[in-house]
């Protein structure tokens, strides 16, 4: 059975904070790892990368994440699952390892408005990584971010035709997307949802945060 988990979570959306970067729009998925310009690091990544490399197949306990064998499938979200969903994983509720659900664990800390690194693996055809500073007054021992990405080799998306290519990147002449995209990423274009655990804090030097109750809500934009 299921435990429930409980934070005062800051959602930052990385999508609407316009954290959505353009990239090559050819078929791709993204494993989220982090790159500490500034702060402090704690962990490594993505709540679906971090159970890629820390899970366990066996011997595990409830603060273990239970195996998860495609971190880069997390192709179904947003209304769905906000932080993706793939197989039988939800990673709104991240499975742990003995069948419950694992305790918050923060995977980095940085100070408010920091400039700080994602690094993207795209496992069709690219790694790249991504730069952004933090929105000014966001704060929290528990911050989401959402990384939500949007695929570009079945259709062009909002923006594609007027964004300044680098050479060798332009995705070609596919047809436009219907708009409204899938909010669930069920049908096309192909989407992907990711989230990173991470404290924003002036102190970086404090215990990791740790969770095991609901999640609340509070949308920073």
């Amino acid at each position: 059975m299921q435990t429930s988990r409980t934070s005062n979570y800051h959602i930052f959306d990385a999508e609407r904070a316009g954290m959505n970067a353009k990239v090559s729009k050819k078929s791709g998925h993204y494993i989220g790892k982090l790159r500490h310009d500034k702060g402090k690091p704690v962990g490594c990544c993505s709540r679906n990368y971090y159970a890629s490399v820390e899970g366990k197949w066996s011997g595990g306990t409830e603060s273990d994440p239970a195996v998860e064998t495609c971190p880069h499938c997390l192709n179904i979200g947003g209304t769905e699952a906000r932080c993706g969903f793939v197989g039988d994983h939800n990673y709104d509720l991240p499975p742990n390892a003995v069948g419950g659900i694992i305790p918050t664990v923060t995977q980095g800390c940085y100070k408010p408005e920091a400039d700080i690194t994602f690094e993207s693996v795209l496992t069709a055809h690219h790694v790249m990584r991504h730069k952004y500073r933090l929105p000014a007054g966001l704060s929290g021992d528990l911050v989401l971010i959402q990384w939500h990405y949007v695929t570009g080799n079945s259709c062009k998306d909002v923006g594609d035709d007027t964004y300044n290519w680098p050479d060798g990147f332009y995705p070609g002449n596919p047809p436009t997307c219907s708009q409204p995209l899938p909010e669930d990423g069920r049908g096309v274009p192909e989407q992907f949802w990711n989230w990173a655990e991470l404290k924003i804090s002036n102190n970086c030097d404090g215990p990791k945060v740790t969770s095991t109750s609901t999640t609340t809500t509070s949308s920073t934009s």
